[in-house]
């Protein structure tokens, strides 16, 4: 690859995918005769993140070409049964997921924005990194924006404005724009790395996407901020029925079996491998 890709640092799928960095941190590079391998493969560029990346992007809305999500039916039934309540009740609800990195919450809520979209539901999504952190209420702004299918810049200047200055007003906005946007409409909001949104988006949607009609899903890290507020949060008597919070185990020891099959591309593996 380096002497057919020069000047670039380039890897192949697989790589790509077990980086386990967001999609927009790669792009395609054209098909060109390797040494060694048979037929032209598929070959990624690592490009980093630009800020316009980090603003634009949002959860996967195909499933992964790397094989079905495996051992997260317990997840994924609790999706299911907070959707029904949350159409049946017409109340806000939030469900959130809460483990460590790597242990697959982005893949999980990839999975269940595709369910939500295959109900009929309208699904925004939005992803936040590290860098997110240093810009003010760039979270909500982007859902905002998500909600009406805009994309506007975070400018210099809006990122520089104090919080008391505008926190009211703009609290006001975001709830009139996101009730008249939604309009009844049921919605699903997906906010993966939510531990990564800023302060100032965080005291404005939190009272918010509990007061509208919509179903919020989240995932976070432990071991911040954000996932002790929304654990505190659902052992709280006054707002516990509104929020359900599932710690996202490792797989099972069968799991990572057939996890290791599916990557393999094989039925099964040695029992001394499996053990």
């Amino acid at each position: 690859m380096m002497v057919a890709y020069p000047g670039v640092v380039s890897c192949d799928a697989e790589t790509c995918a077990a980086s386990r960095l967001p999609s927009y941190c790669f792009r395609a590079l054209p098909k060109r005769n390797l040494k060694g391998v048979i037929s032209p493969t598929t070959v990624y560029q690592y490009v980093g993140t630009t800020e316009k990346q980090q603003r634009d992007v949002g959860v996967a809305e195909e499933r992964s070409p790397y094989g079905p999500l495996l051992g997260r039916e317990a997840e994924i039934d609790r999706f299911e049964c907070c959707l029904e309540a949350y159409e049946h009740l017409e109340e806000p609800h939030v469900l959130a997921f809460v483990g460590m990195p790597g242990s697959g919450k982005s893949h999980l809520l990839a999975e269940l924005a595709i369910l939500g979209r295959a109900a009929g539901h309208r699904v925004i999504a939005v992803e936040r990194t590290e860098e997110n952190l240093k810009q003010p209420f760039s979270a909500i702004h982007l859902l905002v924006a998500r909600a009406l299918g805009l994309q506007f810049p975070i400018t210099d200047e809006v990122c520089r404005m104090r919080h008391t200055e505008w926190n009211s007003a703009f609290h006001l906005t975001c709830t009139q724009v996101l009730q008249k946007v939604l309009g009844g409409e049921f919605g699903i909001f997906f906010v993966n790395n939510a531990h990564f949104v800023d302060s100032e988006s965080w005291s404005i949607m939190w009272p918010l996407l509990q007061s509208i009609t919509v179903l919020m899903v989240m995932s976070l890290a432990l071991g911040h901020d954000r996932a002790e507020d929304i654990f505190k949060a659902a052992t709280d008597s006054t707002t516990s029925e509104r929020i359900t919070c599932l710690r996202l185990e490792g797989l099972k020891a069968s799991d990572m079996v057939r996890k290791a099959c599916q990557e393999l591309g094989v039925r099964s593996i040695p029992r001394e491998l499996a053990r």
